[in-house]
Parts: structure tokens; C-alpha cells; sequence
């Protein structure tokens, strides 16, 4: 029985019509304790549109099928890394429908999640959705409604929500408590959250039911005239407990019996009386049972008249010798069964494999027991049972010429090691046949897959060439799955190996696919959970000329990913452990910083803008302290996305503050208001407002999330690059970096979600290669957020923020492009 029980309630008002059930909330509850789902408790889900606009039930609906199925099909056992993981997928499914679905039809979700698991009671929450917790007498609220908040000088107060579907990635917030005998639970939706003050919520929690707190919020909903609001109230009560079982009585003693005289019958065995004392009822006399009445006249019992023939007098003296028994055999016995087979098996050809492998050692143990434990058992029971035993006649005794005796235990045993010894011969032939045709089938594999290589070496053009190696591929997958191609195998292990590396060649070549061999990480984020989003990384140090800049150029600086509390940290280029150099609540020149959100490399130092009540805020370093200066104009930028910032040669671009627009702040004047650098006809009627990031190598380059490219020079559209064509095709890009000059330099674009970086030439916009990390390697590039390359020492590095990690690799050579075997370098 489970310890608590957990009391649900709710409510929806959906265009000003009641509902007792709200279609923005989910109550998944195992069906029984035996489920599946048992294991991670019962998942409520209430979700609420952003915006009015749009269609926000869709989404709603969409957002909750998403969290129900990936929390209960996750295989982890930790609930928290399952609700981090579910809402990660649902935000995920959503961005990639507002993606996908007209402008009219988008919609972002606020959404809160409680996993109640026996007291234990788990929270994650993205605003603007709102949860209330009455745990241990107190009440507390996720997030805290602005009105219950105290003023104070920070800037966290004037933070905009980031619900699902506002961006690729979202960071939910986590509580975790355990609830008693009268805790409450409510979720709801914020707009109704807005009119719970904290002195009427307090008391209303501590003595109501999750149906009076129900009905005082709708009270609440139809006094301020609330067009939609929704919610949930969960309180845990103890199991009713079903009346107790009637005292059992205790079972009379039985009564000691009377020694037995030698030579009379052993009585019958005593059946133990019943635990429930019975009425008395008075006994009927139906004299001596079958066995005292047979015990009785075995002294007396008569001859049988087969021994008299007419020889001798019928009265004359009894036959000397114990007499034959004619009668019926199953008066001596005390249980009787019907006739049947001892052993029934199936037939050996209807038995599976396991049955024939165990079949042996069945015949092994029913000989043992019909050799050894059953004449014990019948000797035993015959002892037991029967009136009296015979005195077996003395053995004679044994001369040195008689045969020996017969020895049915050694023949037992000869027998059984025969018995084995055939079962192991039988296992070792079996198991060498496999291996033989294990052996042959590996090797055959590995013949088509050489003979696949050469078709793929000799095709004459390149979409051949593209489908087989599509059947190489298919072969390598079964290699790789082969638990006979090792290391240990020598002559398997030279082939596969040289097979692997024609494959990548003929990957580079065919399909421009290269590997980062070997990636390094430099440093984990310091919190459990949280990821970096933005990547600052300073020159070589060679190119540094000032001597107070050299500390700082000694390491590479990361942005936070969460919005709210976002600050900077510095790695050593080495790598190390993230250190915090810039965050909310830092006095910097009498001004309080607020939440980061972008950070560049500028000239010799590091900078950062903040967003606060009064706009951006611009951060420096001046001789190793911070400087602040409001970015002027700042006031009435947008605030729904976050700002993209480059800086080249002092200056200072941004975009994303304006709509189609990029700002540009003079080197040292970043308190004036700035210039617009496209103008008005600078985008030549081209729809820019969509794009992603901004690259600066003395014109600017604007990301599309199709994987375009618009190029601008001085202020007016010079040309575009189309979508990269490579195989699988692109799904959707995140952020991109430049190296080199307009004319001979090239893009390095993220494709996040098929886990790659595309190289693509500036000038034609080819694709050159497009790099990824092997199978066999223990990093996976699945949550790929931002990136920065640059020369150091004579070769291309590449600096990568993948979710929690900073990675480092070399850029591999521009393979060479494929060849039909009748041009010159035919090989691909």
C-alpha cells in the first residue's frame, strides 16, 4: 500500500466558459504499481501560451505529447535528468514547428512540470507559467511573482521571460522538496498569478482542500473578469486504512500420545487441528479403522486354503514359515495413487534449444533418484508403515573364491562420467563449428565490402561514386558490429584497417567529409546542468603588443547560458577551470551590472553589454579594472532576442537591436547614439530580418538559418551564397565564423543538429569539407552553440562551445576533390 495519497483538482477557463477539466494541463498517473511508469511517479504538466497571437492551444498540446512521452521513456533513473531532458526535446519539437509553420501560426509555451514520487515532490519550470508550494509550513513560488518582490537597485527585476520556442535552447528551472500529510501543490497559469497576493495565499493553502482552493481561485477569476486562466492543486493525504482482521485464536495443545508397546501397529499420523476453534459436536462409534482391524489379527490370521491339497489333515499343525498373503496389496499401503507415467516429456523433436541442452543432465539427475533417493524413500516409508518387519537372515559369510559381489554405485558413477564427457565433447564440436562459420562469414564480409571499395574507386562520375559508397557504409556498419574484427585478430584486424582508412579517403573525396582527430576539452562548466552560449578567444599572443594586455590574452572567456543570471568566465588556453571575472549584482563604477548577454574580443581586450532598466550597458577593461559606459540609444532596442555583437577595429556593430538594421558605435564614442550602417535601401529589398548571426572581415556577412549568406559592402548588398549542398543536407544552422579577407577567406558554419562544421570558400561559396567527429570518439558534437577559429602556430584551430564543454581541434586539409579514373589523379 502506498504511503500517501495524492488528492487532484482542477479547473480551465477557456474563452470565459468553465471547464472542470483545462486542456492545458496533464495528470499522467501510472495505471498500476506494477507499470513502467511506476518507477518515476506520477507527472503533472500545466503549459500556458506566451502570446495571444498565434495558435497557442496547438503548441500547448504539442509541447505537453513531447514532456509525457520523453519523461517516461527516458532511461535514466533520475528524475531531475529526465524533466531536463524532456523539456530540452519539447522545446526543441516546438522551435523546429514555429520554424517550419507561417508567421500567424507560431507560438511560444510557458510551461511547469511536478513529478510526484511518493513524499518526494520535483519542479521544473520555464516562465511565464507559475507554481505555488506549501511545504513544511512555508509557501513557496516558482518563479516569485513580481509583486511579491521588494524594490532593490538590480537590474534582475526588469527581465523578460525566454519560454519554449524562443530560441534552440532553454534552460529550465529546477526545485526539489518533499512534501508531508497536508502539503498543497498548485499550479497555474500567470495571469491568474497576478491576483494571489502572498497574505490571502498563506492561509488558504495551510487549511483547504485541493477543491475549496479550486473554487477560491475561480472566485478569484470571475471577480477580475479573466478571459483564460488555469489551474491544478495536489495535496497529499494519508491511505484510508480498511478495518483489521479478527484476532486468529490460538491452536489447541496437542495431547502427549501413550508410549507404544513392541510389536503392536504404530498409529495413524495425527492431523494438526484447524487455528479456528470449532463447536464441539458429539462423535459417532463406528468402530476399529481398516488398519487397526488388520493390525489386530495379524497374529491370527488363517491360512489360505492353497496350502491344504487333501495330503494331510485340514486341523493338523500350522506350516512352520511366515504365510503367503493373497489378500488385497493395498490394505498395507497408506496412500494410493492412480497409474501413470513416473515422467512425462515431450517429444526431443518439439523442444526447443534450451530443452535439448538441458536434456542430458534431466536423464543425469532421474538417474541419480531412481538409483539412490527413491529405495531410500520406500525403505523409509515402509518402516513407517508397516505392522512388522521380518528379521533379515544373517549373510553368510563371503570365501576369497567367490565372485565379487555386484557394484551398482561405480556403475552409477561410470556411467554419469560417460554421460559428461559426451555433453562436453558435444559443447567443444558445436562450438568449434560456430566459430568456423562465424569465421567464414566475417571473411566473406569483408570481401564485399573491398569489392563495394574498388566499385567505389573505379566509378566514372561522382553521383556513382555517391551511391557506392552509400553500400560501403552499410558494410562498414556490420564490420563495426562484428565481435571477431579485433585487435587480437591479426588477420582480420590488417584487413578492416585498411579498409577503414580507403573509406575515409574516398568520404573526403566523394562527399567532402573529413574528421577532427584529436578533439581536446578545455574546461567543463563549473555548474551541473548549465551550458555556454558565447565564445570570445583573443589572438596569438605574438600579435599583442601592449604588456598590461599579455595577462589577459593568456586565456579565452565563455558566456553564460542562462539569460536571467548570465556571466562571464576565463579559461586558461590551456585549459583549466572556468573562473568568474563579470557578473549580475557586480558594482562596476558605482553601476550595478545586470545579466550578460554578449561578449567580444576587441583590439587587445575582452568586452561585454549587460541589459538593465535604463538599456545596454557597455563593459571594459582599463588597465586591469572595469570600465562602464551606457551604449547610447540602447533604451528602445528590442529586448525579445539577444543582441549580436562584433567589434572590428575599434568599432563597435550590433545587430538584432533594430529591425533590419545594423548599428555601428565609433571606436571611444559608444555614449553617442550610432550610426545606421545599412541606410535605408542598403538591403536592395531582400528580407535580412531573419537572419541568425553577423561575421566582420571588412564587409559583413549575415547567417541565414537556411544556411545563406548575405554579403554587404559599405553599406549596400553586394551578393549572396547559396544553401551548402552536402550530404545528409543542411537541417538548421546556428552561428558562424570568418577567417581571412572578402575575396580569399572562408565561412565555418555550425550545423547543430546533425553535429558538424561546414567549410565553405568565401569567394564561390564551395563546399571545401565539412568536418565531424568519429564514431568510435568519446565526445559527441550534439549540442553545438558557438565557435571561433583562428591561426595559431602555422595551422587552423577551431574553438567550440558543445553544451557544458569549451573543445579545441585542428581544422584537417582541404581533401582533395574526386576524379574519374581516366583523369589525371584518378584515386579519389
Amino acid at each position: 500500500m502506498p504511503k500517501y495519497t495524492p488528492e487532484l483538482h482542477q479547473f480551465g477557463l477557456v474563452a470565459g466558459s468553465y471547464q472542470t477539466t483545462s486542456p492545458f494541463i496533464l495528470t499522467a498517473e501510472p495505471r498500476s504499481p506494477l507499470a513502467a511508469e511506476a518507477r518515476k511517479g506520477r507527472l503533472y504538466v500545466l503549459t500556458e501560451p506566451f502570446e495571444v497571437a498565434g495558435d497557442g492551444q496547438t503548441a500547448c498540446q504539442l509541447v505537453t505529447r513531447t514532456i509525457h512521452k520523453a519523461f517516461y521513456a527516458h532511461p535514466s533513473t533520475s528524475i531531475t535528468t529526465a524533466l531536463r531532458v524532456a523539456l530540452v526535446e519539447a522545446n526543441r519539437v516546438l522551435y523546429q514547428h514555429n520554424f517550419s509553420a507561417p508567421l500567424p501560426k507560431r507560438a511560444q509555451v510557458g510551461v511547469v512540470c511536478a513529478v510526484l514520487r511518493e513524499a518526494d515532490l520535483y519542479l521544473a519550470q520555464v516562465a511565464p507559467a507559475q507554481a505555488y508550494v506549501l511545504c513544511q509550513q512555508q509557501v513557496r513560488a516558482f518563479p516569485q511573482p513580481p509583486h511579491w518582490r521588494t524594490a532593490h537597485t538590480s537590474a534582475a527585476p526588469f527581465l523578460s521571460y525566454t519560454p519554449l520556442g524562443h530560441s534552440l535552447f532553454v534552460e529550465p528551472e529546477l526545485h526539489r522538496c518533499q512534501m508531508g500529510v497536508g502539503d498543497v501543490l498548485l499550479l497555474c497559469s500567470s495571469n491568474l498569478a497576478l491576483h494571489l497576493a502572498r497574505a490571502e495565499l498563506m492561509p488558504l493553502l495551510q487549511a483547504s482542500s485541493p477543491q475549496a482552493l479550486i473554487e477560491h481561485v475561480i472566485t478569484v477569476s470571475t471577480s477580475r473578469a479573466l478571459a483564460q486562466s488555469h489551474a491544478l492543486a495536489v495535496a497529499l493525504a494519508a491511505p484510508a486504512r480498511g478495518p483489521s482482521p479478527p484476532p486468529v485464536a490460538a491452536a489447541p495443545t496437542p495431547k502427549p500420545s501413550p508410549p507404544r508397546k513392541r510389536g503392536t501397529p504404530a498409529p495413524p499420523h495425527d492431523v494438526p487441528a484447524p487455528r479456528d476453534p470449532l463447536p464441539e459436536v458429539p462423535g459417532l462409534e463406528l468402530g476399529a479403522s481398516l488398519p487397526e482391524q488388520v493390525a489386530a489379527h495379524a497374529n491370527e490370521r488363517p491360512l489360505s486354503p492353497s496350502l491344504w491339497l487333501g495330503e494331510t489333515d485340514f486341523g493338523a499343525a500350522r506350516v512352520q514359515g511366515d504365510p503367503i498373503d493373497l489378500g488385497d496389496p493395498y490394505l498395507r499401503t497408506v496412500t494410493v495413487q492412480p497409474y501413470q507415467p513416473r515422467r512425462i516429456r515431450r517429444p526431443l523433436s518439439d523442444m526447443p534449444l534450451a530443452e535439448r541442452l538441458v536434456y542430458p543432465f534431466q536423464l543425469l539427475g532421474d538417474e541419480i533418484e531412481d538409483r539412490f533417493v527413491r529405495p531410500l524413500r520406500s525403505r523409509s516409508r515402509a518402516s513407517a508403515h508397516s505392522p512388522r518387519r521380518p528379521e533379515r537372515p544373517a549373510r553368510p559369510p563371503r570365501h576369497e573364491d567367490d565372485p565379487p559381489a555386484a557394484r551398482p554405485i561405480l556403475s552409477t558413477l561410470m556411467g554419469v562420467t560417460i554421460l559428461a564427457a559426451f555433453v562436453v565433447l558435444l559443447f567443444l564440436y558445436g562450438t568449434a563449428v560456430a566459430r568456423r562459420a562465424a569465421t567464414e562469414d566475417t571473411a566473406g564480409y569483408l570481401a564485399v565490402a573491398e569489392e563495394r571499395m574498388a566499385a567505389v574507386q573505379q566509378a566514372v562520375s561522382l553521383d556513382e561514386a555517391t551511391r557506392n559508397l552509400a553500400s560501403v557504409q552499410q558494410a562498414m556498419l556490420e564490420l563495426r558490429a562484428n565481435p571477431l574484427i579485433t585487435d587480437t585478430n591479426a588477420a582480420f584486424w590488417l584487413r578492416y584497417t585498411a579498409l577503414q582508412a580507403d573509406f575515409e579517403a574516398a568520404e573526403a573525396s566523394v562527399l567532402r567529409q573529413t574528421y577532427l582527430d584529436p578533439v581536446e576539452v578545455l574546461a567543463t562548466h563549473p555548474t551541473p546542468g548549465r551550458s555556454f552560449t558565447r565564445l570570445a578567444v583573443p589572438p596569438a599572443v605574438a600579435s599583442v603588443t601592449d604588456t598590461v594586455a599579455l595577462e589577459v590574452v593568456q586565456y579565452i572567456y565563455a558566456l553564460d547560458g542562462n539569460r536571467e543570471t548570465a556571466q562571464m568566465y576565463r579559461i586558461p588556453r590551456s585549459g583549466g577551470i572556468p573562473e568568474v571575472v563579470l557578473g549580475p549584482g557586480q558594482l562596476v563604477q558605482e553601476t550595478v551590472a545586470g545579466p550578460l548577454q554578449a561578449i567580444a574580443w576587441r583590439l587587445d581586450n575582452v568586452v561585454a553589454i549587460d541589459q538593465s532598466a535604463s538599456g545596454y550597458g557597455y563593459f571594459f577593461i582599463n588597465r586591469g579594472e572595469w570600465n562602464y559606459t551606457r551604449l547610447g540609444g540602447s533604451e528602445i532596442w528590442l529586448t525579445e532576442s539577444v543582441p549580436v555583437l562584433r567589434t572590428y577595429e575599434g568599432n563597435l556593430y550590433v545587430w538584432g537591436a533594430e529591425p533590419n538594421e545594423i548599428l555601428r558605435y565609433n571606436s571611444g564614442r559608444y555614449g553617442d547614439f550610432p550610426d545606421l550602417w545599412l541606410g535605408k535601401d542598403g538591403s536592395a529589398g531582400r528580407d535580412i530580418g531573419t537572419a541568425i548571426d553577423m561575421a566582420i572581415d571588412g564587409g559583413i556577412a549575415l547567417l541565414q538559418p537556411d544556411g545563406r549568406i548575405f554579403i554587404f559592402a559599405q553599406g549596400a548588398f553586394q551578393r549572396e551564397l547559396p544553401t551548402p549542398q552536402v550530404q545528409p543536407p543542411v537541417a538548421l544552422v546556428t552561428r558562424f565564423s570568418t577567417l581571412g579577407n572578402p575575396e580569399t577567406g572562408a565561412f565555418f558554419i555550425l550545423d547543430t543538429l546533425n553535429g558538424r562544421i561546414i567549410h565553405i570558400d568565401k569567394a564561390s561559396g564551395e563546399v571545401l569539407q565539412q568536418m565531424r567527429v568519429r564514431d568510435s570518439s568519446p565526445i559527441r558534437l550534439n549540442q553545438l552553440l558557438d565557435l571561433h577559429v583562428l591561426e595559431e602556430g602555422g595551422r587552423l584551430m577551431l574553438y567550440l562551445i558543445n553544451g557544458d564543454q569549451i573543445l579545441r581541434a585542428g581544422v584537417p586539409p582541404v581533401p582533395r576533390p574526386f576524379s574519374p579514373p581516366n583523369q589525371a589523379g584518378a584515386r579519389p
